[in-house]
């Protein structure tokens, strides 16, 4: 009964990487492991050498996140020493140090092997560090898996119509379904989130919404028992009617309320009223998607919504669907040059109003690879996979990657047909 209750990682690390071990901790919860660290789990009062020592015992292994700080520290170095103690010959590995800063390793240290996450970019860092440490602990249950049951039978009634396109919105959305996760979970004590998504139009902006609307329903609050309600926000006129953003959030959110007045407070208690969590989303019209600053003020006035912390947790997100031309994701090198991409500008505003995690990763047409690993984990029906395939290996044989707007205008009537019948 006391191994079941033993975290998997205890995460030990100095204050000057923080950064790097909270973002170590999220990689492991996404996929399944759990762990113990002090930004999260150490309240105000805790007897600090007390919390360390009991989160160093009460966990299978240690990972300490290697830097010059930490080693220099005098309180990080019992933490290793511990889990050393238990294990010297490194057998078990119960220590794993994993180096994010250069440092040279002395003494005890030097002669334990280390996951080395320098001169690398965020993408490989996690495939190394989630392969190094499934060959150490081996793989937990997964956090994100595919239901027993058939995928019609989870799908909403109201959303049934629309199972094709939201199949297709699954493919090449891991980067978004772990950005969400991490931004929500290093967020837990808010109730109010805020993201703006940004692509191609034809990387169909109903895609991008079916499929975030999914992660949020099935693996990000999932301990609600109803669904969230999904409520597009849409108008007539866009915000250059002499209005400011927060006015017009306001009276967006009471339209779709419903017997609520267009007022913070308003919307506060509705909000806080309801038995769900909301999602909203709107498809950002091109006045709005052009005034970078007009979004940030948006999602600054959604923040700074003050709700119960009874309240179910709440989801704006705003889509930019870019034309294909000089402002979009995916131009070429010299026109970029000559001034700021939108998503770069959109980016150095949020940094400014300090609303951190809000810019989901831009995106990209999903290699062959990527679309035979959707089709493995969404496709069930082998008549449906040997379509797919087929298309891979015909219409798009010579493609590398394959843009998701022309991957959906070939492979949606192959599953329109077949969950018509």
């Amino acid at each position: 009964m006391e191994q079941q209750k033993k975290k998997d990682f205890f995460i030990s690390y100095n204050r000057a990487d923080e950064e790097k071990a909270v973002w170590i901790n999220c990689i492991l919860k996404l996929n399944g492991y759990a762990t113990v660290i002090q930004a999260e789990d150490f309240g105000p009062g805790n007897n600090f050498v007390l919390a360390m020592q009991k989160a160093a015992t009460e966990a299978t292994r240690t990972i300490a996140v290697l830097s010059p700080d930490y080693l220099q520290s005098k309180f990080t170095a019992p933490e290793w020493a511990a889990a050393f103690v238990q294990d010297p010959t490194g057998e078990q590995r119960t220590l794993i140090p994993v180096k994010v800063r250069p440092v040279e390793l002395m003494g005890l240290l030097k002669s334990i092997v280390y996951i080395d996450l320098l001169d690398i970019d965020e993408e490989e860092a996690e495939t190394r560090l989630l392969s190094k440490i499934q060959d150490i602990a081996g793989r937990p249950r997964p956090v994100f898996k595919k239901s027993e049951s058939s995928t019609a039978s989870k799908i909403a009634p109201q959303y049934l119509s629309n199972q094709a396109e939201q199949k297709l919105g699954q493919i090449n959305r891991k980067k978004h379904r772990d950005h969400l996760a991490i931004q929500i979970w290093q967020n837990e004590n808010r109730k109010t989130h805020g993201f703006v998504i940004s692509g191609e139009q034809q990387e169909c902006p109903e895609d991008i919404r079916f499929k975030l609307s999914y992660l949020l329903q099935e693996d990000l609050i999932n301990h609600n028992p109803k669904p969230p309600e999904i409520l597009g926000l849409r108008t007539e006129k866009s915000y250059r009617i002499g209005k400011s953003a927060e006015q017009f959030l306001w009276e967006l959110l009471a339209k779709r309320l419903g017997s609520c007045n267009p007022e913070k407070a308003a919307i506060e208690m509705r909000l806080n009223q309801v038995d769900r969590s909301y999602l909203f989303f709107r498809e950002l019209p091109s006045d709005e998607s052009d005034n970078q600053q007009f979004l940030v003020d948006l999602l600054v006035a959604w923040s700074n919504l003050s709700l119960a912390s009874t309240s179910h947790s709440h989801f704006l997100l705003l889509i930019h669907a870019a034309e294909n031309s000089g402002n979009s994701l995916f131009r070429w090198p010299f026109l970029a040059k000559r001034k700021p991409s939108w998503r770069d500008q959109i980016e150095s505003l949020l940094k400014q109003h300090e609303v951190i995690g809000a810019l989901l990763p831009e995106f990209h047409p999903p290699s062959k690879k990527e679309i035979r690993d959707w089709k493995g984990l969404h496709i069930e029906e082998s008549v449906l996979r040997d379509g797919i395939e087929e298309l891979l290996t015909g219409q798009f044989l010579k493609h590398e990657s394959i843009p998701l707007g022309k991957f959906k205008k070939a492979a949606l009537p192959l599953l329109k047909k077949h969950y018509s019948q």
